[in-house]
């Protein structure tokens, strides 16, 4: 199989000379187009740029064609449903490698010798350059990285949309390949046996990093299996799988987010498994909706064979809390209790929880008609949370918005 190098220069390249060749289509009624960067190009950034590059693709797609669709039939939709859903794929399988393990091995000091794709983009992988030998959870960080990147970009296209309460059969698209990211890869590697044995299976190395860490064959492919079907709880799922059916049918192209309504908020809640250093997770995800404002309020709890306490958090997220004038205010914070993680060879495995968390601001800047400034800070404790560096410090990231 034919290979193409690339690199995260090159991606956000890519993704820069989409921006300025689509810009022109887009109108006043979408959302702000957000092109975030921090230090180690974390999902959080990722996200941003693969998000807005959707959207002015979209964008440039509704221009060039989708006004016409009607005329074209069915065929002309499905080869350009096709075709969005190759570059899907390469989106999602780029943010997985590139900013999901690319991101663990930058932040952890982990030289990246190269990454590898296939010409469709339906599969991908990362080569380390290891010059020590990892602590237990190093390991682990890198290994959970990819399908960790996918889950931030699925919750933070939700985030940015529920307001609209809609999305199209594309975003929808995007969504369902991200936020099942993790889930048809751990139900492949349970029903393809061959694969459980293929060297870089992210699942099966999970599997025997962790009960190598604990020195105890606790977890197992059933274990993990059988939590990545809450992926099916969520009425969402269904509606994301019938989005590009019902295009290609009827050339309908507006879909509902399925929410409750209660008065002036809207509400919709979202279940899903994640992958810990101390085993699975699971995300019970509330968007709430009030006029512009929305408030995402995640409950995390898991337990493993490993310890005798469960471990878990909460976290808020918020879009367009506050506004005054040309000044938008955001906050983010967490909360969890959660097993020491070893990152240092001399740190040791305790069986009990610790107290951290994250609190941070996200500001936005309006310059004029056409862009805001953005820029964030954070601080947080030692310990696991999704897209976000290990360590202790400061967390600093910035950028822009194009709303026009």
């Amino acid at each position: 199989m034919r290979k193409r190098i690339l690199t995260p220069q090159m991606v956000l390249a890519c993704l820069l000379i989409t921006l300025t060749k689509v810009a022109y289509a887009a109108d006043e009624n979408r959302n702000d187009k957000e092109f975030i960067f921090d230090h180690y190009w974390s999902p959080h950034s990722s996200s941003s740029m693969i998000i807005s590059s959707r959207a002015l693709l979209n964008e440039a797609e509704d221009f060039v064609f989708r006004a016409k669709h009607a005329q074209y039939g069915i065929w002309s939709r499905l080869a350009i449903t096709a075709l969005n859903d190759v570059l899907d794929n390469f989106l999602i399988v780029a943010n997985h490698e590139v900013y999901g393990h690319g991101f663990r091995a930058r932040s952890l000091g982990i030289p990246i010798s190269r990454y590898s794709f296939d010409l469709l983009g339906s599969g991908g992988a990362i080569y380390f350059r290891f010059l020590r030998r990892p602590p237990a959870d190093e390991q682990l960080l890198l290994t959970m990285g990819g399908s960790e990147a996918n889950n931030v970009l699925a919750r933070e296209l939700l985030l940015k949309n529920f307001k609209n309460l809609s999305l199209d059969s594309r975003t929808y698209s995007l969504f369902f390949k991200s936020y099942c990211d993790l889930t048809f890869y751990v139900l492949s590697t349970f029903l393809e046996k061959k694969v459980q044995n293929r060297p870089g299976n992210d699942i099966a190395c999970y599997i025997k990093e962790i009960n190598h860490k604990h020195d105890v064959d606790g977890i197992d492919m059933i274990t993990l299996a059988k939590g990545a079907l809450v992926f099916f709880l969520n009425p969402i799922s269904y509606i994301a799988l019938w989005t590009n059916l019902n295009y290609l049918l009827t050339g309908k192209d507006a879909f509902i987010i399925p929410h409750l309504k209660l008065g002036n908020v809207n509400y919709m809640p979202l279940i899903r498994m994640g992958l810990t250093p101390f085993g699975p997770m699971y995300y019970l995800e509330n968007y709430i909706g009030h006029g512009s404002k929305t408030f995402l309020v995640s409950i995390s709890g898991g337990d493993s064979p490993y310890y005798t306490r469960g471990y878990g958090g909460i976290q808020l997220q918020t879009t367009r809390l506050w506004a005054y004038k040309n000044y938008d205010l955001d906050v983010i914070v967490t909360l969890w209790c959660q097993p020491k993680m070893q990152l240092q060879t001399s740190d040791q495995i305790e069986d009990k929880n610790s107290w951290g968390g994250l609190v941070g601001i996200n500001n936005k800047f309006k310059l004029g008609k056409l862009i805001s400034l953005n820029a964030s800070i954070l601080y947080k404790n030692t310990g696991f949370s999704e897209g976000i560096v290990a360590n202790s410090g400061l967390i600093f990231r910035g950028g822009f918005s194009l709303h026009y």
